[in-house]
C-alpha cells in the first residue's frame, strides 16, 4: 500500500503498538537498513558493531587491537583519546581529552592508574603518567591535580595522589623547569609534609655534607663548596657537624659568593682548618 499525508501533520503513517516487517530478510539480531531509494531490508550488524559485548549492565571490547576516540588512523594504546579543539578560558577548557569524576562520598578516585612495571626511566612505568609536549618557552605540566573540600571549617586543596613506594614522582628534562611545583593561590602553605621526613637522594643533592680538605681550602679563612650549577642567587644554609671527624669549631661562620661558587668562611679571618665538616642546604631562587 501507499500512505500519504493530507492532514498537514507530516505523518503519513502513525501506529500504536508493535510493527512487524516480513519477507525482507527478517531474522534474529538483525537491524532494519535502508538503501539509497528508501527501501528497507533486514541486515546483519556490521562487523565493527559486534566488537562490543554487553554483559549485564557492562559493555566491553574484546578486540586484540586498540580503541581510539578522535584518533585517526590508528591509536597507539589500548584506549587512546585525543582532543583537537583549541578552546581556552571556558568551563570546558580544563576538561582535556579524558575526564574522570568520582561521585562517591566515601572513597575512590576520579582516575586510577595501576602498573606492575618496575621503574626503568623517567616515565612509562607509573600507574598514571602525564607528559606535556608544548613548545619550549611555555609552562608545560604533564599532570595537574586539584581537589577542594572542607576540613574543620576550612578549605583545603590537594594535588596528585599516588600509592606505592613513591606516592608522586615529578621528572623534568628542562634546564629551568621543575619536577614538581607546589603553589598556593593566596600565598599560604603550598607544601605540607605530614607525619614524615624529607629525604634527599641522587648524585646531585640539595642537602649534603661538606668536609674541608687541602683541595677545597685554598688558603685563607674559607672553604669552597662544590655542587651542580651554583648561582649567586642561591640561598646557602650551613651548620657545623661535629660527628664525622669529632672536631670542634668554636668559631662563628658565614658564607659568601666567590664569583664562581659559594664558600664557608670564618668570621675571625683565621685559617680554615681541614677535616671540619658542615651540613649544607642549597635553596635555588
Amino acid at each position: 500500500g501507499y500512505f500519504q499525508d493530507f492532514t498537514g501533520s507530516a505523518l503519513a503513517l502513525k501506529t500504536q503498538g508493535a510493527l512487524q516487517f516480513m519477507g525482507i530478510g527478517e531474522a534474529a539480531n538483525k537491524v532494519l537498513t535502508s538503501n539509497a531509494t528508501g527501501t528497507a531490508t533486514w541486515q546483519n550488524l556490521p562487523g565493527s558493531a559486534t566488537s562490543w559485548t554487553v554483559s549485564g549492565a557492562d559493555i566491553y571490547n574484546s578486540n586484540a587491537g586498540n580503541v581510539g576516540v578522535g584518533v585517526s588512523p590508528s591509536p597507539f594504546a589500548k584506549f587512546h583519546a585525543r582532543r583537537l579543539d583549541n578552546i581556552f578560558y571556558s568551563p570546558i577548557a580544563t576538561v582535556g581529552a579524558i575526564y574522570g569524576e568520582n561521585g562517591s562520598t566515601n572513597n575512590g578516585s576520579g582516575v586510577l592508574g595501576v602498573s606492575g612495571s618496575p621503574r626503568t626511566g623517567s616515565f612509562s612505568y607509573a600507574g598514571v603518567t602525564g607528559q606535556n609536549v608544548a613548545n619550549s618557552g611555555t609552562d608545560a605540566f604533564g599532570v595537574i591535580g586539584t581537589s577542594e573540600g572542607t576540613s574543620s571549617g576550612g578549605v583545603y586543596s590537594a594535588g596528585v595522589g599516588g600509592y606505592g613506594d613513591y606516592g608522586v614522582l615529578g621528572y623534568s628534562q628542562s634546564a629551568t623547569g621543575a619536577g614538581v611545583i607546589a603553589q598556593h593561590s593566596s600565598g599560604k602553605t603550598a607544601l605540607e609534609v605530614n607525619n614524615g621526613f624529607i629525604k634527599v637522594s641522587g648524585t646531585n643533592k640539595t642537602a649534603f655534607k661538606h668536609t674541608t680538605t687541602a683541595g677545597n681550602t685554598p688558603g685563607g679563612d674559607y672553604t669552597n663548596l662544590s655542587y651542580d650549577s651554583p648561582s649567586i642567587n642561591d640561598i646557602i644554609i650551613v651548620t657545623h657537624n661535629y660527628t664525622p671527624n669529632n672536631t670542634y669549631l668554636n668559631k662563628t661562620t658565614g658564607v659568601f659568593w666567590t664569583g664562581t661558587t659559594w664558600a664557608i668562611y670564618l668570621e675571625d679571618q683565621t685559617a680554615m682548618p681541614v677535616n671540619i665538616s658542615f651540613n649544607v642546604i642549597v635553596i635555588k631562587q
